[in-house]
Order: structure tokens, then sequence, then C-alpha cells
């Protein structure tokens, strides 16, 4: 008995130090965040995770205590036997997990939950935004810790266990009564609230908190929350924050600003993947790495101060198409039984006896797309599947400059109206681009800025030849990108930077070339053209127009968390930590603003 007791209890200093030591890989693969932290909040990760490691921890030896209860009269191969092939399985999955959460977090900016699972069904999609090269490393990481911590667990646990001789029956219950007493850390302790990943956060850092977090805790806790999409936000009264949401929304479509020189011309968007401000020159980024951009932008009408929704792409995907907000934990795009229920510029355009297509060089089941684009009442899409195998140049699909080639094509054999969406697919990550590399590709970021360029000199091509076009003098194009990103600065999830996008008209539809410097959302983008044509716009209830006399916000959600910006100031909030992360301005009106429109967002999702 005294020999399994100092076995069970190696087995939970063996997984506590097997967490200390993943909490140490992941901050060193992710040095770029981590050298910034100071002493404190660097010690202050690993002091206050323990309560995390504790209660996964707590899971393992509930497990380990029944089984050593249920075996420990017999002979001790039998229970360590059982016990080497348990934690084959559990390490292989928890270091599974370990490693993949460090490139995940590289790229997300926050530690991996269920997300990753809803791209299951498109595994190759979900894969082409890793590079060889990472591929190579995540999975050499995983052998390596995988093997090494088997081994170690075989020659701490199991071999001494083997020579153990077998336990007395009164040690049934005793280690019945021990795998009871797990609940504890499991728990997170005796209170009324068991433990969540909030209560590891102790810093004004972000990052030094999502180092504290077990990801294997994380990825568990929401997985078994994955049916809970309906989470409630709520910061105050209902009747509160439908009187400040009324207030900063009132409707002044009426004195809008008339920028179209027709009323019902064609319109194209095109949305721009991943094309974050900070390289972009036209709204204040590095010059140099969209050169066609910034020159429509001069031809055009340029939006200096648009924000997007969140910070993926099926997010933005839907906040520019339907003026939907995009949600802090989920997303939209995911639930067809909400999507139906939402307004689209394909339907708005379609009552008008519009021809509608969707253009997208990858796989548009990815992410759930197909669903979406269908209800949102596109005649057509056309996708991968639509080009021969030769053209698959690229890890998510055909290039861009093979899709403006069609799309360009498509356009010129149409013969009425039409609203065309193109979404561009090359600047995504690995961000492999058929080019000869006009910046040193020796870094990730620069690999970003020559995919960028590229996909900048796709679209500029394409508008210097529909300039040459028939339909050029009647249509209106829209050039909006789908998301900020992290690049080429390494941005945290939640800063003001990450969600900072261009936004630019161009087209023979524009009457004058302007700039515009309301803040704004890619949610007005509905409302905006729509009312430049005298469309209905009262179904994209979460949409405004830019161009009206409307004060202007943005709002955007990231992981969890959410931001506000107007030009009384700023507020950026986690939900998680339930701390503010940001506040700047002269009063309190921006936080209880953010944080009216959090819960009247949420409030609607629910619902739907």
């Amino acid at each position: 008995m005294k020999k399994h007791l100092v076995i069970y209890l190696k087995i939970i200093l063996f997984w506590l130090a097997y967490f200390v030591f993943a909490r140490s890989l992941f901050m060193v693969y992710n040095y770029s965040y981590t050298k910034n932290l100071s002493a404190f909040d660097t010690i202050g990760s690993f002091l206050h995770g323990i309560r995390l490691d504790l209660s996964v921890t707590g899971y393992v030896a509930m497990l380990c205590g029944i089984l050593f209860a249920f075996t420990i009269p017999f002979k001790t191969k039998i229970i360590s036997t059982i016990l080497k092939y348990l934690h084959l399985i559990l390490l292989f999955v928890a270091t599974l997990i370990i490693t993949a959460d460090c490139e995940l977090y590289r790229n997300w900016g926050f530690r991996m939950d269920s997300t990753p699972l809803l791209y299951l069904k498109t595994p190759s999609e979900a894969m082409a935004s890793a590079s060889v090269g990472i591929l190579i490393l995540g999975f050499s990481l995983f052998a390596v810790i995988y093997v090494l911590s088997f081994l170690s667990f075989n020659k701490i646990i199991v071999k001494p266990l083997c020579k153990a001789n077998p336990g007395k029956l009164y040690g049934i219950p005793a280690f019945l009564l021990i795998a009871a007493s797990m609940f504890l850390p499991i728990r997170g302790g005796v209170g009324l609230a068991p433990i969540n990943s909030g209560s590891v956060y102790f810093s004004k850092n972000l990052y030094a908190n999502h180092a504290a977090v077990n990801v294997v805790w994380n990825l568990n806790y929401s997985i078994s929350k994955m049916d809970k999409v309906n989470k409630t936000y709520s910061f105050m009264d209902s009747q509160k924050a439908d009187s400040i949401y009324s207030q900063i929304n009132i409707k002044t479509d009426n004195k809008q600003q008339v920028v179209l020189n027709q009323e019902s011309p064609n319109v194209i968007i095109i949305m721009l993947e991943s094309f974050s401000s900070k390289v972009v020159g036209c709204v204040g980024g590095e010059m140099g790495i969209t050169p066609n951009l910034d020159k429509i932008a001069t031809e055009g009408i340029l939006f200096k101060n648009i924000y997007a929704s969140g910070d993926r792409s099926d997010k933005g995907i839907v906040a520019i198409l339907s003026g939907y907000p995009a949600q802090p934990t989920t997303s939209i795009i995911k639930l067809p039984q909400k999507t139906q229920s939402l307004p689209s510029l394909a339907k708005s355009f379609s009552e008008k006896n519009y021809s509608t297509e969707y253009y997208y060089g990858g796989d548009v089941n990815f992410a759930n797309m197909r669903s979406y684009i269908i209800s949102s009442g596109y005649n057509n899409i056309v996708s991968i599947d639509d080009f021969d195998s030769k053209y698959y140049n690229s890890k998510w699909g055909v290039h861009d400059h093979v899709m403006f080639d069609k799309f360009l094509n498509d356009i010129n054999n149409e013969k009425g109206k039409f609203f065309k969406t193109l979404f561009t697919l090359s600047s995504h990550e690995p961000f492999d681009v058929p080019m000869k590399d006009v910046f040193p590709t020796n870094n990730e970021p620069n690999k970003y800025r020559n995919s960028v360029f590229y996909a900048d000199s796709c679209l500029g091509e394409f508008i210097t030849k529909a300039k040459n076009t028939k339909w050029w003098n009647n249509t209106l194009i829209v050039l909006v990108a789908d998301h900020g990103t992290r690049l080429p600065d390494n941005s945290p999830v939640y800063v003001e930077s990450k969600f900072t996008i261009p936004m630019v008209w161009t087209g023979g539809a524009i009457n004058k070339a302007q700039i515009i410097d309301k803040i704004g959302s890619q949610t007005d983008i509905p409302a905006t053209i729509l009312s430049q044509m005298n469309y209905n716009v009262s179904d994209y209830k979460f949409s405004n127009n830019l161009l009206s006399q409307w004060q202007g916000y943005a709002f955007f959600n990231y992981n969890n968390g959410f931001g506000y910006v107007d030009n009384s100031g700023k507020f950026i909030f986690d939900n998680t930590g339930n701390k503010t992360l940001l506040l700047e301005g002269e009063n309190s009106n921006v936080e209880q603003r953010a944080k009216a429109i959090m819960q009247i967002y949420n409030s609607d999702f629910i619902k739907r």
C-alpha cells in the first residue's frame, strides 16, 4: 500500500512537471512575446498557472486512483501494464495539443480552444496555413517531447510499480477516497464557482495571462461548452443599453453625401485577404507594399478609418456582406440555422434583378462558407472546383492572378446588371506566392509583405484592364480587407492596430475622388452602398451609412474580448479576465457605449 501511494504521488508530480515544461515550451516558442514580459509577469505565469495544471492533473489522478483501487489486490504487472498504455494515449493527446497550440497561438493570438475543430471538415484547407518548415518543426517537437515524456514516465512510474508487491484489500476504499478527493483540484477548490481560465489571469499584460493558461484544460473546457453558443454578456440594465445604443445610431440617411453618378450601377466587392492597414500606405501604413491600391485610392474614394469586425475571415465575410457583427467566442457562419435569418447584399441585389456570383479560389466548404453563401442568395459560386488541376498552384487553391483573369473574363460576358464578390487568397498564410521576392524572405514579416505585394499587383492588373471594358463606367468596385493581422509587427490579439483595414471605392460610377475620415466598420458597408442606390436598408439593423451625418464609430471582437473606437476615445475589454485593457478618452462614455453595443449584439445573436 505504501509503495502504491508513493508511486501515485509520483504520477501527480510527473504531470505537474510535464505542464511546467509545456508552459516553458510555449513561452520559448513565442519568444517574440515573451521577451517583452517583466520578471514579475514571467514568474507569475508559472505561479498562477499552477491552478489549471492541478485541475488537469486532478483528472488524471482521479482516473489513476480508480485504477489503483480496482487492481491493487492483484499482481502489480496488471496495473503497471494498464497504466503504461493509458499514459501512452494520454501523453500522445496532451503532447499533440501542446505542440499544435504553440504555432496556433503565434498566428491567432489565443490559446487553443474548440475553434480548430470547426475546420476539421476541410483538413487540407486547415493545414494550408502552415508551411512545410512549420509542419516539420511541429512534428519534430511532438515526436521528441512525446517519446521523452513517455520514456520518463515508464522509467519513473511503470518499472518501479512492476517490482512492488500487491496491496491489501483496505487499499480499495483508500484509493477510491483519494480518487474522489481529486474533485477539489479539478474544480479549483470548495468555492461556489468552479475554476475557469480567468482564474489564472493576474496581469495587465494579456500575453502573461495567456501563458498561465493550461491549454489542455482550455481545450477540454471549450469543447464542453461548444453547445453553449448562446453565452450571455450583460453589463447593464437592458433599457439602459437600448438607450445608449439608440443615441449613437441615429439614422440620418436622408442627409447623405451622394458619391455615385448613377443610381443603379453594377457592384463588385473584392475582399482582400489579410490586407492590414499596417502595410497599406494610403491609410498610414508602410509604403511600397501596396502601390496599386495606393494609386487606386487617389482616383476613387478612400475610407481612412475602417475597422474589421473580427479577427478571422469567417467573421469578416459576414460583416461585409450581411452587415452583421462578429462574435467573441464563435462565428455565426458556423450556424446555418442563424445565418439563414441574416440579410445580405446578394439578396438585396437579386430583388432588383441583378445576377449575383461569389468567387473564391479555394474550397468554399472551408469554415462552413458554402452554407452561408448559398443562404445569402448568390446565384452561382465559382471556386477551386471550377479550375483545371494544373492551376492548383497554391496550398489554398488557385493563385489570385488566375482567379482575377477568370473574374474579368466572366464579367466581360455579362449581359445585364450584376453584383459580384471576389475573395482573394494568396496573401493568406503560409504566404506562398508565384513571384520573385521583393522583400528578403528570411523572416515571416517579409513573407507576408511579399504576399500582399503580389496580391496588390494582381489587383492592379485587374483594375487596369477593367478600365478598358464596356462595363467600367457603370460599375462601383469596393475594395476592402476581410480582417487585419498580427503581422508584420506581431501585434497582440487585442490591440486596435490589428483591426484597422483599408477600404477604397473605385470604378466609373464614382463621381469624384475624395477621402472620408469618418470612423466606421465593415458592418457599415451594406447600408452605405445600398443607401447610395436608394434601396431599403431597414433589414441591416447593425449597419450605418458612412456617407450620412451619422457620427461614426467602430466595434470589434477578438477571442472573448471586444473593442470600441470613436472620436472621443477608445475602449478594449477582456471578457475572460473581466478586465479593461485600454481606456482612452475624456470621460467614461466610450466604456458605456462599448458595453452597451456588446450586450445588444449578443442579445440579437442569441435570438436568431
